[in-house]
């Protein structure tokens, strides 16, 4: 996640939807993370940092802990934005890149598993499912915007126009390698991310 005071933003960053190169755009106008273990530990073990400028935000936080920490009135008043995916692809491009990632915390775990074993253990985790990162916990959205990867440039051009940036042409970082998405699915696992993801498929307008 990523707060700028001095451009009024929220950005919640979903993984495998163009993320990181919007990142390079967004992380000089924001506000700096800090790094020394003391506010790491305060942040995230013993939950005791309640100052959001000094909260050691993780690359992937939900707006339910920018919406505690940051001020009602500072939080209704900044532009909340994110970028999904459909959750079709979005499974298939994750599972690459992690497997071609040794160094990725969950490689050793996932470079065991087929696709289908991989779809099952992504959907019992939170954060696998894009709905949970932007609403609270009656289900309620809390973003002002929410663009598509599908449309990436176009929607990131509305993004810059909103905060009076500079607009740059996004580059794709952390390719996945991958050929075709439709090969990696049977009429069982296809029904099975829909059945699965049905609240991501509802909610963002995929079919």
């Amino acid at each position: 996640m990523l707060i700028s005071d001095s451009h009024k933003f929220i950005f919640v960053h979903i993984r495998k939807t163009g993320g990181s190169s919007i990142r390079d755009t967004l992380v000089p106008l924001s506000i700096p993370k800090p790094e020394d273990p003391i506010s790491k530990i305060k942040s995230r073990f013993l939950k005791t940092e309640n100052d959001y400028r000094k909260y050691a935000f993780r690359n992937h936080d939900g707006i339910r802990i920018a919406k505690k920490l940051v001020p009602d009135k500072i939080f209704q008043s900044y532009f909340k934005f994110a970028f999904v995916r459909n959750p079709h692809s979005r499974l298939v491009s994750e599972y690459e890149f992690i497997r071609r990632t040794p160094n990725h915390g969950r490689h050793s775990k996932v470079i065991r598993m087929d696709f289908e074993q991989y779809i099952m253990y992504q959907s019992k985790r939170f954060g696998a499912h894009q709905v949970n990162m932007l609403t609270d916990k009656n289900g309620v959205v809390l973003m002002d915007f929410i663009g598509k990867f599908e449309n990436l440039q176009e929607d990131w051009n509305h993004v810059t126009d909103i905060l009076g940036i500079e607009n740059k042409e996004l580059g794709h970082k952390k390719k996945s390698g991958i050929k075709s998405y439709d090969s990696y699915y049977t009429e069982k696992t296809h029904e099975l991310v829909a059945r699965l993801w049905k609240r991501d498929f509802e909610t963002f307008g995929y079919s």
